[in-house]
């Protein structure tokens, strides 16, 4: 099973986890936090991770044109996207990075129509 993550928050993968530079540090721990969460019920397996500049259909707040993350991810488990929503729904994370996009309250909201940042796409 193929699960497609579209997110507003910076999740670039940096294989930075400490050092001097603190924003590559924070980009993995968004990563890194993401790619846990979604591996709450069923182990997953990073196939890409790009950074997109599209109109996607986030909240309300986010239209128009943004800077945004795929993460393609592969997994033998049957998630739903109704499971993801409810898993990474708040999720706390770190701003102030590459992101262009509004970040409500510093964490990912997947239900709420108007600060919507993260969005699931479930395929074979």
């Amino acid at each position: 099973m193929i699960i497609n993550v579209k997110t507003l928050v910076d999740i670039t993968e940096t294989l930075t986890r400490k050092g001097p530079d603190i924003k590559l540090v924070k980009q993995q721990n968004n990563h890194d936090t993401l790619l846990q969460a979604c591996s709450l019920r069923g182990n997953v397996q990073v196939l890409t991770c790009t950074t997109e500049i599209n109109t996607e259909n986030f909240g309300s707040a986010n239209v128009g044109k943004n800077r945004f993350w795929s993460l393609k991810l592969e997994s033998e488990y049957p998630f739903t996207a109704d499971m993801l929503l409810d898993d990474l729904d708040f999720l706390p994370i770190i701003t102030g990075l590459d992101e262009t996009g509004l970040i409500h309250n510093n964490v990912i909201l997947t239900k709420d129509k108007v600060y919507k940042n993260t969005i699931f796409l479930i395929g074979e």
